[in-house]
């Protein structure tokens, strides 16, 4: 979103992102258009959470999900006019030519046990480090003491062994609003946390670091479809728990704002913001 929001923003370029559409219920065998930049023709469990929450932050970038990279970009370009195109997790996506590839990597999980799955993290072997051009290292711990010598161990390790450029990318919390109507949230509310994402644990502790009071934590499997049940399910074990609020992530509110309008919760869902630190310039330099 960010790197959308610098070609556009800062070169005046008309970008398009693809997306494969992991997730959602429409058939990715062709070509969906989640959003033309203006208005968005999907729901979230139908698009993907991913795609939806991208087009619902990006203003004039159509979003595209599709299988096939190749069709959608050629759709991209045709139907919409575009001059950029932004694979969202494209680095295995060969078939496809790019001026510019992207590496992203865990700053503290880094590559794991560094086998391929599913006896690891890994999708390829690390000798496939050579076809990144820069390397997008991301730390998800805000205000942690050890990033900064974390992050020159790994920035030498690329520069020695694989002479690639790195840069920093920092997730930062944002604020946290309520779901329904974008109130503010109360620092002082007792809440009952959840979220279906890669590291629940970051989101988790944040809440702790901010001195809010857990009541209870739940994990959901990464990109989880709540249902109506789910939502019953978590609302009574507030209740049960004397939680004020149900608070999770931004990704995982846009998979419930239909079932919040259909229900009738009397404890207010909130989400967190997050937002993102990074040399947007220095990462699209020479691209």
């Amino acid at each position: 979103m960010e790197i959308a929001r610098y070609f556009k923003e800062n070169l005046n370029k008309k970008v398009v992102i693809l997306s494969h559409g992991y997730g959602g219920r429409l058939s990715v065998k062709g070509v969906n258009l989640i959003s033309d930049g203006k208005n968005i023709f999907s729901t979230p469990d139908l698009a993907g959470d991913e795609p939806w929450l991208i087009a619902s932050n990006l203003a004039d970038i159509p979003v595209l999900t599709s299988k096939n990279r190749i069709n959608s970009g050629k759709y991209a370009i045709d139907k919409l006019g575009a001059e950029v195109l932004i694979l969202d997790d494209g680095f295995q996506h060969r078939k496809l030519y790019r001026d510019l590839n992207l590496l992203v990597v865990d700053l503290y999980k880094k590559f794991g046990n560094n086998r391929l799955l599913p006896a690891g993290p890994l999708r390829e072997p690390l000798g496939e480090i050579k076809r990144a051009d820069k390397v997008l290292i991301v730390s998800k711990k805000p205000n942690d003491r050890s990033e900064t010598q974390l992050f020159q161990e790994l920035t030498a390790k690329f520069n020695d062994k694989y002479s690639k450029k790195t840069f920093l990318c920092r997730f930062k919390p944002g604020e946290i609003f309520n779901i329904k109507n974008n109130d503010i949230f109360d620092p002082l509310l007792r809440v009952y946390a959840f979220a279906a994402i890669a590291q629940p644990e970051f989101f988790f502790n944040y809440l702790k670091n901010k001195n809010i009071t857990l009541a209870y934590t739940r994990e959901y499997s990464d990109h989880h479809i709540y249902s109506e049940e789910d939502l019953l399910n978590m609302l009574n074990e507030a209740k049960k728990l004397d939680a004020q609020a149900l608070v999770t992530t931004e990704k995982d509110a846009v998979k419930l704002i239909a079932l919040i309008g259909k229900s009738r919760a009397e404890i207010p869902i909130f989400a967190l913001k997050l937002k993102v630190e990074a040399d947007i310039c220095g990462l699209l330099e020479n691209s």
